[in-house]
């Protein structure tokens, strides 16, 4: 019994061990060797861990004209060194299938380690391939990555950020486009690491498992990154002026206490009905009505709330003129600083008549056709066309025609009619209609 206990200690204990111990590929110019791989919590090696049990890791190299081989590394002192690499050695990386591992009732899992440094001033701005699971640096962006697993972005992966002299580490959640970034830089080497668990069976020298755990580190020199970005702009009161005069020219809902009304959607020729209702803080909700129908009209109509709804935009951005085109049809371009969208606007008489974002190979532009005032001269949209590009040739994919009527209700300008015409492989038509409006009485949400 007093053996058997020993051996379930030392096996959790390994266990333990191996899901808190990463494998780190770091770079290091000295005597000779280009390249160190750990298996540490950190970029050190890590004195109580047998560095022989990552013995099996395969590692390659991607020299300057992108070619992939093998490499060797040897046995050091707590790491295993990769010295032989060439002098056009650009990124290193290792993939490891450390085994299947089990915590007490929980499901054995596959783990597997793949790791990655770029080496010197390169800013390696790809995936490499042999990596299932990836954190690549994105173009022209210092600092900012996505992370990768067989080729497609992870949306909502864990990544933690070992910074360079810091007490600890960092812990960040990737965005629905699988990217993440890496704030306040500092000069030197870090650490980052990312996490994914896939629910999928198999079986490994004999042992099955049923879910793969993977991690996945990168290690680089942040301040060798080249910055093909454009200078940042300064920002401009004048611009930030222009933009938040614009916005508070908009009609806006203020002490609003939320409303019902019954709503009818309409698509392409079929109807449906039932109620809807706004709460104080802008939230829809439906009653009795189609899946279908409420699939399309709860995002329409929860994007018109949110528009109307008082302090929905911050009025104090840093802004910067793109250019001296005052005399535009449609108004003078401003760009908004430090936004991940890079947004910018057009502005004419008081009105925001162009709104352009871009989110990494996709962007969007919407272009004002016509605002009306309400009873205190604020405007209110009307009508406006959104056009949608995407791909590595930013083709346009669809265009939308929306069109939105009003109702006076006591203090409050509600929605009427939302009218959506998509034309893109086909045409379709698309509306929701509401009726019988009832403010719902209460304290103002905002």
């Amino acid at each position: 019994m007093k053996q058997f206990l020993i051996a379930l200690v030392a096996l959790l204990v390994q266990a333990a061990v191996a899901d808190a111990h990463f494998i780190s590929i770091v770079p290091d110019a000295a005597n000779g060797v280009k390249a160190r791989a750990v298996f540490s919590e950190d970029l050190n090696p890590d004195a109580n861990v047998d560095i022989k049990k990552i013995g099996q890791t395969q590692f390659v190299i991607r020299n300057a004209a992108g070619k992939v081989s093998p490499t060797t590394a040897t046995l050091g002192n707590g790491a295993y060194l990769l010295s032989a690499l060439g002098d056009d050695a650009r990124v290193v990386g290792g993939v490891c299938t450390y085994g299947v591992m089990q915590r007490g009732e929980s499901k054995p899992f596959l783990l597997t380690y793949y790791a990655k440094a770029i080496l010197g001033a390169s800013d390696e701005a790809k995936s490499l391939d042999v990596l299932t699971l990836d954190i690549v640096p994105m173009a022209k962006e210092r600092g900012r990555f996505v992370v990768l697993y067989q080729g497609k972005p992870v949306a909502d992966a864990e990544v933690t950020v070992i910074a360079p002299n810091a007490d600890k580490t960092e812990t960040l959640k990737t965005d629905v486009q699988g990217e993440f970034a890496v704030a306040n830089i500092k000069p030197g080497l870090y650490g980052l690491r990312a996490r994914h668990i896939a629910a999928r069976s198999g079986e490994q020298e004999g042992k099955k498992y049923e879910e793969v755990r993977s991690y996945a580190t990168l290690v680089m020199n942040l301040a060798t990154v080249k910055n093909t970005a454009p200078t940042a702009a300064k920002p401009d009161p004048a611009a930030g002026k222009l933009l938040a005069d614009a916005r508070t020219a908009r009609a806006e809902w203020k002490d609003f206490t939320g409303f019902k009304a019954d709503i009818e959607v309409n698509l392409n020729g079929q109807l449906f009905h039932g109620q809807a209702t706004v709460d104080a803080k802008g939230k829809v909700q439906f009653a009795n009505l189609d899946p279908e129908a409420e699939k399309w009209a709860k995002p329409i109509l929860s994007s018109v709330v949110s528009h109307r709804l008082s302090n929905a935009a911050d009025y104090d951005t840093p802004c910067a003129f793109v250019s001296e085109d005052a005399g535009h049809p449609l108004g003078r371009e401003v760009h908004v600083l430090n936004d991940e969208m890079h947004s910018s606007y057009r502005i004419k008489d008081n009105q925001i008549m162009v709104v352009n974002r871009t989110m990494k190979d996709s962007r969007f532009s919407i272009t004002m056709q016509e605002n009306k005032k309400n009873a205190e001269g604020k405007f209110l949209p009307a009508n406006y066309v959104v056009h949608y590009w995407s791909g590595p040739n930013s083709d346009l994919q669809r265009t939308e025609a929306h069109t939105q009527t009003w109702t006076r209700l006591h203090n409050f300008d509600l929605p009427v009619l939302a009218r959506v015409i998509t034309a893109g492989n086909d045409l379709t038509v698309r509306s929701l209609t509401l009726s019988n409006h009832k403010l719902i009485p209460g304290t103002a949400g905002n």
